[in-house]
């Protein structure tokens, strides 16, 4: 775990491999068990809902910008418009 101790840069990473965890797993160059082990001690979570919480971020940070929806359906590397628009609707009803 010291390798994973040493990255800085977690949040463009979750960007980077598009909110997957077996992705960022295999950027890691660990296992996704491994990956779970760490997210918990550092971070008191399992690796997915912290890639989630981190997309929701973004999510809010594009908002703020001003793209469409669509846009960020796009960045955010949703493959379906009704998964987009569900949790848009709920980010967007929680910072208003």
């Amino acid at each position: 775990m010291v390798r994973l101790d040493n990255i800085q840069n977690w949040p463009e990473l979750a960007q980077q491999v598009r909110w997957s965890v077996s992705a960022l797993a295999k950027q890691c160059s660990v296992s996704v068990r491994t990956l779970d082990r760490y997210f918990h001690a550092k971070f008191d979570k399992c690796p997915r809902t912290w890639l989630a919480e981190q997309r929701e971020q973004s999510m809010i940070e594009l908002l703020h910008k001003g793209y469409t929806v669509k846009e960020m359906a796009a960045s955010l590397g949703y493959l379906h418009p009704t998964n987009f628009s569900r949790r848009f609707s709920t980010i967007r009803a929680n910072i208003a």
